[in-house]
Parts: C-alpha cells; sequence; structure tokens
C-alpha cells in the first residue's frame, strides 16, 4: 500500500490541521518522502485504518540575543551537517536502544531546503507507532535537551563557544510536526527553554577571548562597534591557477552598538586584517577583493605585518557602506594548505578586523568555511539499519571478512594504474568515485551486496588529507564503514558486530 501526496494531505484533515497545514507548504519531494512506505513487515500491531502518521521531530534553532545586532543565518551544508551528527545520530541510536516501534510507512526526514537553512532551523523527523512507543524515550529527551543546549553552542569548548554562534543562545525542542516556532504536541515533547535548570537556561555563546593572541595592535576590537562586519561563512572558489583556492570573506554592514560614539559614526572601512600563519607565508599567493558593483576580483600581492605579527594586510580598501554591504576579502591559498591549518584558531575559522581611518577602530570577527565544516559529511543512502542485520548474517560471514584485507590489497594495484576516477569492488562493497589532484580529495559513492535485497547504497561523502577522522556509512553497531586518510592513503575500515579491520584502498 502507497500513501499518495493527496491521501497524506486529506485525510482527517479536523483532526490533524497542524501537519496538514504545515505539509502544504512543504516542497514535493519532501512530502513524497513523508508518505514514502517501508516494504517489510512489523512485529508491531497495526495502526488504525486510514490513520496517519503520527510524526515527532527534533528541531534545533539559534536565537540572537540582543547583543548579536543581526538574526543568524544558517547555510545548506551546515544543516546538512547538524542534522546528521547531532539529530539524526542522536534519535535513531536511542529508539533502537529503548526498542521503540516507529511506523514503517514513514521514512525519516529532515529538511535543510534553501529556506529552511537561511531561517536557521535545523530539524529530524519520523513517526512513531504509537504514543507509547515515544514515552518510552521521554525522560532521555528531556535531559538530551539540556544537554545538547551547551553542546550546540560549544560551551565545552576551550574557547566555550562556536564562532559562528557568538551571542546567540541554542532552542532545542521536541515536538510534533510544524514550522518553527509553532511547533503542536508530538509524542515526544520536550523544550530546552522550560526543561533546562534555571542557572543553565539562559546560557549564550560567549567566547573566551583572553585565549585569542590577535591582534597585535591595541585598538578597539569589539564587535559591532563600527557598522562593517563580516557572515559567518567563508565561502570558496576557484583559484587563478588549479592548484589554489579562494577563501572569500563577506563583508556586510550592520547596525553599529552605538552609532553616536566616534566608532559607531564611522562610514569608511578603511582597510582589513586576518590572523594568519606567519610561516605559512608563501602558499598566501594572493589577495582578491570585489567591492560591490565591480564584475571581477582585483588580486594584489600578499602583505604581511611584521614577522611574529600572523597578520595579512588588505589595505586601502576606502569602502564606504554601499561598496562594502555584499563585498568579498578572499585568500587564494595553494592547495597544499586550507583555512583550517592557516588560519590560527582551529574550527575552520579564520578571525579578520576592519579598521576606521582613524585605525582606533577595528571590530574583530570570526568566519567559518562551511564547505570545511560539512566536507565529510555522509550523505545517506538507502541502506537501512535492517540491510545492516541481514548481511551480517550471511553464511561464513567472518570467514569471508577475514579475507577482506588481502582482497583489497589486489584492488590497490589495480587503483595504481586507473585513471582518475575509479570502481572497485571490495568484498560485498563497492566503491565508486573520482579523486580530485588539486585538492587531494576522493568524493565517492559506496554501495553494499545484500543477500536477496541486490545492491544498496550505503552513501556518499568527500574525504580529503586535511579532513581527519573521515566519514561513517552504515550501523557503527551493526555493519560500517569509516574512509579517511592516512598520510596519502585513502583507508577504509570495515566494522561487523564490533569487529573492525582497516586496510589500503589505494594512494595518490
Amino acid at each position: 500500500m502507497m500513501i499518495t501526496q493527496q491521501q497524506f494531505l486529506g485525510r482527517s484533515s479536523k483532526r490533524f490541521t497542524a501537519i496538514t497545514s504545515a505539509a502544504a507548504a512543504m516542497p514535493t519531494a519532501l512530502l513524497l518522502a513523508v508518505a514514502m512506505l517501508v516494504s517489510m513487515s512489523s512485529m508491531a500491531a497495526p495502526l488504525p485504518s486510514g490513520a496517519p502518521p503520527r510524526l515527532t521531530c527534533f528541531y534545533m534553532h539559534p536565537r540572537a540575543t540582543p547583543a548579536a545586532g543581526t538574526t543568524f543565518k544558517g547555510e545548506v551544508k551546515g544543516c546538512q551537517w547538524a542534522t546528521h551528527n547531532m539529530l539524526k545520530s542522536a534519535v535513531l541510536s536511542q529508539i533502537a536502544a529503548v526498542g521503540a516501534v516507529m511506523d514503517e510507512r514513514v521514512t525519516p526526514f529532515s529538511n535543510c531546503t534553501e529556506d529552511s537553512a537561511v531561517k536557521s532551523t535545523t530539524n529530524f523527523c519520523w513517526a512513531f507507532n504509537s504514543s507509547a512507543e515515544g514515552a518510552k524515550l521521554q525522560e532521555w529527551a528531556v535531559n538530551l535537551v539540556t544537554k545538547l543546549r551547551l553542546e550546540a553552542i560549544g560551551f565545552e569548548t576551550k574557547y566555550k563557544c562556536s564562532p559562528w554562534l557568538i551571542d546567540n543562545r541554542m532552542d532545542v525542542i521536541f515536538g510534533g510536526y510544524g514550522v518553527y516556532p509553532d511547533i503542536p504536541p508530538g509524542d515526544i515533547n520536550a523544550d530546552a527553554n522550560k526543561d533546562a535548570p534555571p542557572e543553565m537556561s539562559n546560557i549564550e555563546c560567549t567566547p573566551d577571548l583572553s585565549r585569542l593572541n590577535y591582534p597585535k595592535s591595541t585598538c578597539n576590537t569589539t564587535m559591532r562597534n563600527t557598522q562593517f562586519g563580516v557572515q559567518s561563512w567563508v565561502y570558496t572558489y576557484p583559484g587563478r591557477k588549479p592548484t589554489t583556492t579562494l577563501y572569500c570573506f563577506a563583508v556586510e554592514v550592520l547596525n553599529a552598538t552605538d552609532p553616536t560614539s566616534p566608532c559607531g559614526r564611522t562610514d569608511t572601512l578603511f582597510k582589513a586584517e586576518i590572523w594568519g600563519d606567519d610561516k605559512q607565508r608563501q602558499k598566501l599567493k594572493g589577495i582578491a577583493i570585489q567591492p560591490v558593483g565591480a564584475k571581477n576580483f582585483t588580486y594584489r600581492s600578499p602583505s604581511w605585518g611584521a614577522p611574529g605579527d600572523q597578520t595579512i594586510k588588505v589595505s586601502q580598501l576606502n569602502w564606504t557602506p554601499q561598496q562594502a554591504n555584499g563585498s568579498k576579502i578572499c585568500l587564494e591559498l595553494d592547495s597544499t594548505t586550507d583555512i583550517d591549518s592557516f588560519c590560527l584558531f582551529g574550527h575552520k575559522t579564520c578571525w579578520i578586523n576592519f579598521f576606521d581611518e582613524s585605525l582606533a577602530c577595528c571590530p574583530l570577527y570570526p568566519s567559518t568555511t562551511v564547505d570545511k565544516l560539512s566536507e565529510d559529511l555522509a550523505s545517506a543512502g538507502d541502506f537501512t539499519e535492517e540491510d545492516a542485520k541481514l548481511l551480517v548474517q550471511m553464511i561464513d560471514v567472518e570467514k569471508a571478512f577475514a579475507k577482506l584485507d588481502s582482497q583489497a590489497k589486489a584492488q590497490s594495484t589495480f587503483m595504481a594504474t586507473a585513471s582518475k576516477c575509479f570502481d572497485l569492488n571490495l568484498w560485498v562493497f563497492r566503491l565508486v568515485g573520482c579523486v580530485d589532484t588539486s585538492k587531494l580529495a576522493v568524493s565517492l559513492k559506496a554501495y553494499v551486496k545484500i543477500p536477496l535485497l541486490g545492491s544498496k547504497l550505503m552513501g556518499s561523502c568527500t574525504v580529503s588529507l586535511s579532513s581527519g577522522p573521515g566519514c561513517l556509512l552504515g550501523y557503527p553497531k551493526v555493519a560500517s564503514i569509516r574512509l579517511y586518510f592516512k598520510g596519502r592513503s585513502l583507508m577504509m575500515e570495515a566494522s561487523f558486530l564490533g569487529k573492525s579491520t582497516s586496510f589500503t584502498v589505494f594512494t595518490l
């Protein structure tokens, strides 16, 4: 039986007004995803005939404090990263842990469209078979929203704040399907604003700048003391050569905290300075600027401060607010480095400050490379946990698993003489993708062969030499693979029922 879009919107409209009115505004593709049926049998009692799905959702939303001056603007890749790493993994693992029965007519889904991302609402939705199933997670959910409110803003890091969320609080909510902030009740209901202890309910993202050894100048670095600021995200563009990449700050005009103060009256962005690694001077190939109204980038030779100042200078801008609002200031970096190693803060973040003509006012802002933030985000495929359980029930699975290492070495020989794109069969796995030699990165899709069901897509991801732990596909407690780089070798770690082995797929 397949629930059509019309049936989903039409059933019991009076009883489920909140769900259907919200669903009417959803993109068609998302509606079809909500309505999708999973063609597998269930041990749970069947739902009443004609009953629509009982949608429950998990929401996260940064809420700007007055000090922020502007609302947080999200980005699709950041939304996908948060959904995968915070919402989806937490919910599905807990559902499995307590044995809650889900409504198999609904495939869990998230909404990371451009519109929802810009509005900064991240959600993940699913359906339980009954309210009693949802109740199994109620206590856990209350504890989670309290904990995640702090984790999500980076409160537990050494800086006490993730730089892209400065002066924001994080709303963390379980409820029914709705459009934030109008969330109807669901089969789980928890709200950090109501359930967190009083001493935790008002904590906001405020960085410990005492750990920030920048800038060397003695100007006033207070954010928003002038009207010139920067967006939260650094964006990447191709450089002038195949071996270079542009990392661009997006300048914006804000409301100064005190427009009548000497800094607040500033109406010229005189120059900018960026915190960078003196030891990597040779890897900065150029500086590109593009004020509003300019059709193309203008390139300059790199300009540095005195040795030890760790300062890149972008002088003689002299932009008006009209020229500055939406302009770009970019670092052209060699492919042997990236923003995470070139800038000295970590968190894939650079700090930039903007000077007025007196050089007394220089508000300092962080900006994070969203492409790097989500670089190892694994896009989900159609490989389910039930598929993983079926896979590990294969006859002689342990003996076959033990042979995996030797088979992979044979494939490595094949790869050494192959083109930049590859299609490798490794036991029950198949890896299909291409190598970007300029960025020393691999983009691939991973498939797995399931007895009786055929090939299933585990997911896709991009892994680079600087990408840390790599990407994880599958279900770690049952069957999964992790792809990562060790030196210049692409490694694959396969795990079955708690046992794992790693081997080299190929070497760049």
